[in-house]
């Protein structure tokens, strides 16, 4: 069986209602949709054992995160308030980090359990807008890079 590479396929740009769909291309280049379910998807990433997939969807009013499972095609929502921003998972799959803007909180990175355990919760806020790129093997190190002071990559410990 071919490899398969997550994608999101855009068949048509107009100012109005983009809407994309999710789908899994293969090293063939063959297209096979996730779900029938189209949105404005962006920054989809599989989770470590590549059976969900975490995306931001942008519903016109607001940018929330949310988890597919790729097995049955069911949507969890995993952020309700603000906006929310390139989910990337831990790498044994317990949780998301995400930069966010809360009513408080211009440009904060959260973290949420996946499993629904409990809320969001604040890791670090700094002056600018940092994007979270990926955990340290061991969870001890937390890469992102700040948005607008250039694309430097830092390390936020916890």
């Amino acid at each position: 069986m071919p490899a398969t590479v997550l994608r999101v396929y855009v068949p048509d740009q107009t100012m109005q209602g983009i809407t994309y769909e999710l789908v899994l291309i293969d090293e063939e280049g063959n297209a096979d949709p996730v779900v029938e379910r189209k949105a404005n998807y962006n920054i989809p990433r599989f989770s470590p054992d590549g059976s969900q997939v975490a995306v931001r969807i942008n519903d016109g009013a607001n940018n929330n995160i949310w988890i597919v499972d790729l097995a049955t095609g069911i949507f969890t929502q995993m952020t309700n308030s603000g906006s929310s921003f390139g989910p990337i998972w831990s790498h044994d799959g317990s949780f998301l980090t995400f930069r966010a803007t809360r009513d408080s909180v211009a440009n904060g990175v959260y973290t949420i359990p996946v499993d629904g355990s409990a809320q969001e919760s604040l890791l670090f806020d700094k002056p600018g807008s940092q994007v979270p790129v990926e955990w340290s093997n061991d969870g001890e190190f937390l890469l992102y890079y700040d948005n607008i002071a250039g694309r430097d990559i830092y390390t936020y410990s916890v």
